[in-house]
């Protein structure tokens, strides 16, 4: 993308060079294999670096063979997850990651393991899907956002036509339209503790946004049911807008009515006005239903211009922090060419920077782990490599605003937006 003003080129470099001498070597047996927070997602980091113009030759020789040997590692290491199907913790991710590497260019080869992937998540779904959650982290939204990454191949086609009719199966009628509803048995321990009745989700990463992104994208693939459910649970999300003190227009989850959670949402890419925003402007381009992209564009603005100290954000990470903020706001403004985006997009940039403090943590960054439900504690800073919440994703951020190379790698997080007619 190439955005970030001069004054701000040296401490980003610093701090991606310095990401790139403390992430884990592949292999080295202290992380999973997983997208999110392991093997795959550091291939990934690697590859792009490899390919960003930013190192030496002789450099980016390296960093590309060891993208190459973190991938090998994910997927030596495929056994131990064999029951995780989802995208950001499971096989799935692995899959992805592989696909995503060869339709870059990145690899040569790829498709025996995704191949053997696709027969594994169709007969999973077969067996186990409708018991699964709607959403993209863990559930149907991230297999199929897998899926519709592999359509050149027979079972990727097979599984966004059966992750569509999964949704549909377990879509729940509300307030005359379709959506869907996380029950307290389909919870993981933790989310049930805070949830014991089950909710409604609101966030890209868990609930609903993230599904009508993938359905839209399936519509486009004339995927029979997805355009219609996608109408459908649009119409119920946009019931759910409220007007908070804070300036957010939708919350993070509720039981029966948005007005459970008075505090409105932060900023956030995983909850909150930008992901549904990310989620409107999807339907409305697949559906050509314009006044959803409107108002998606009146949430993103009012976003843009959110003071950073009433915004929530407490640490630097893609999911919920700064650096995850300047992705967001950088990908608005590529599809929008809007000068607010763009000026959000370097604030947060310059926020996830000042978070930096070398010596601490990895390359100078934290991660904040607030406490579990029920647990007195206050809360502790923890160093993390991940994708999702560490260094590794804040490196991919940098290179995209260091580098002209297209930041194709955010697809997972659902943020490789097509332009828009503003």
């Amino acid at each position: 993308m190439t955005l970030i003003p001069n004054e701000l080129r040296a401490p980003a470099l610093e701090a991606l060079l310095d990401i790139t001498h403390t992430l884990p070597p592949p292999g080295c047996g202290t992380v999973g294999p997983s997208l999110a927070g392991g093997e795959a997602g550091f291939a990934l980091f690697r590859a792009y670096l490899a390919r960003s113009g930013l190192l030496a030759q002789r450099e980016s020789r390296g960093q590309e063979e060891m993208a190459f040997a973190h991938l090998q590692s994910a997927t030596d290491q495929l056994a131990s997850i064999a029951r995780q199907p989802d995208l950001f913790s499971g096989f799935a991710g692995v899959a992805w990651a592989a696909q995503h590497l060869v339709s870059q260019g990145f690899l040569d080869e790829g498709e025996d393991l995704c191949a053997a992937v696709d027969e594994a998540l169709l007969a999973w779904l077969q067996e186990h899907g409708t018991h699964m959650l709607c959403e993209l982290i863990g559930g149907l939204a991230g297999i199929g956002l897998y899926g519709l990454g592999g359509q050149s191949r027979p079972g990727g086609r097979k599984i966004v036509a059966r992750v569509v009719d999964t949704l549909a199966e377990t879509a729940v009628a509300v307030e005359t339209c379709r959506t869907w509803f996380h029950a307290p048995e389909k919870l993981p321990p933790f989310a049930r503790q805070i949830h014991p009745n089950g909710c409604y989700n609101l966030g890209l990463s868990h609930g609903i946004p993230g599904v009508l992104i993938f359905l839209g994208r399936a519509a486009t693939q004339q995927v029979p049911g997805a355009r219609e459910l996608l109408l459908d649970a649009t119409r119920w999300l946009l019931l759910q807008q409220r007007e908070y003190h804070n300036g957010s227009r939708f919350g993070h989850s509720f039981v029966r009515d948005p007005w459970e959670e008075p505090d409105g949402s932060r900023v956030a890419w995983c909850y909150g006005d930008l992901g549904i925003a990310l989620s409107l402007l999807a339907a409305s381009q697949h559906t050509a239903v314009h006044e959803w992209s409107s108002l998606a564009l009146d949430l993103v603005r009012t976003a843009a211009h959110r003071p950073v100290e009433e915004c929530r954000v407490i640490d630097a990470g893609l999911c919920h922090g700064a650096f995850g903020n300047a992705q967001v706001f950088a990908r608005l403004y590529a599809a929008t060419r809007e000068p607010s985006q763009l000026e959000a997009a370097i604030r947060w940039l310059e926020v996830g920077l000042a978070m930096r403090k070398p010596g601490i943590g990895l390359a100078g960054f934290q991660v904040w782990q607030p406490p579990m439900p029920g647990d007195s504690s206050p809360g502790t800073w923890e160093s993390s490599p991940s994708l999702l919440e560490g260094t590794c994703g804040i490196g991919l951020t940098l290179i995209g605003f260091l580098a002209s190379l297209e930041p194709a790698w955010d697809e997972f997080l659902m943020l490789n937006l097509a332009p828009l007619k503003v």
